[in-house]
């Protein structure tokens, strides 16, 4: 596939139809809205970004984890596969428009397409202030065939498994690591109106591990517990560890703001 991301305004005018022509129609009576869109958007996948991620100092002190998660930031990239009604056409100077309908997510920056065929694939960047789920609102504008076109597209979902993250490990020993910020989150928790982090237990579903196995921490030697851990959007932490004659499990979270998504996650089944 060929990714296709967003191009500049003027980028698009200067390549297509030089600088001093317009890129779309000024006035909206030359645009025909259609009532059923000439395209559409198949998800290939939901993958998580890693923004200013520098390595920490070398150490494992309490400083260092704290250089750790200020480093730590990270957004949603989608990718999806976009099919036309007849394939062996092409659109031309392609904008769509996303929404998010939840308000802890940014505003989702217009993705332009000079030339866009069936099979090309498209990258959305996403980033929120909370890692919670929402719905795009999907609308593109293009032309064919000299003519202006508005059509509206359907909703893109991103769900909770969409926003999980593996924590970067750099050099890091993942299980060095996992103790260092479990250590942290115990020492943060939030009493008495101080810290944030948050420790607690939780009865999950069975088959969960399913959904957690791509953050498994690999087995420790002589250790029968496992070891979990993930990031969420912006730059929160997630740990879960599991001893087999428990039924519940341990978690921690650098933010007790963030133990609805969690508690979610573990307690709602594969299928739902």
């Amino acid at each position: 596939h060929r990714y296709l991301t967003t191009y500049s305004t003027s980028k698009l005018q200067a390549s297509l139809f030089g600088a001093s022509k317009s890129l779309t129609p000024s006035a909206a009576g030359l645009c025909s809205y259609l009532e059923r869109p000439m395209l559409k958007l198949d998800k290939i996948c939901a993958t998580i970004s890693r923004k200013k991620y520098t390595t920490p100092t070398v150490g494992y002190t309490e400083l260092d984890v704290e250089l750790y998660l200020t480093a730590l930031h990270v957004c949603i990239t989608l990718t999806h596969c976009v099919h036309l009604a007849r394939e062996e056409e092409f659109l031309t100077c392609v904008q769509f428009q996303l929404t998010p309908l939840h308000t802890h997510y940014q505003a989702v920056e217009s993705v332009h397409v000079p030339v866009l065929r069936s099979g090309d694939t498209i990258r959305i960047t996403v980033e929120t202030e909370r890692p919670v789920p929402t719905t795009l609102r999907v609308g593109v504008e293009f032309t064919q065939h000299n003519k202006h076109y508005r059509s509206t597209l359907p909703d893109i979902h991103i769900d909770i498994s969409d926003l999980l993250c593996p924590l970067p490990l750099s050099n890091f020993c993942p299980h060095l690591l996992f103790s260092r910020l479990w250590e942290h989150c115990i020492a943060h928790q939030k009493r008495e109106g101080k810290g944030d982090a948050f420790v607690s237990k939780v009865r999950p579903v069975e088959g969960f591990r399913i959904k957690l196995n791509p953050f498994k921490l690999p087995d420790a030697k002589g250790e029968k517990k496992s070891c979990y851990m993930f990031a969420l959007p912006p730059k929160h932490f997630v740990l879960i560890l599991c001893v087999p004659q428990f039924t519940t499990v341990q978690i921690a979270m650098d933010s007790w703001q963030i133990f609805p998504v969690v508690f979610k996650l573990l307690t709602t089944a594969l299928d739902a």
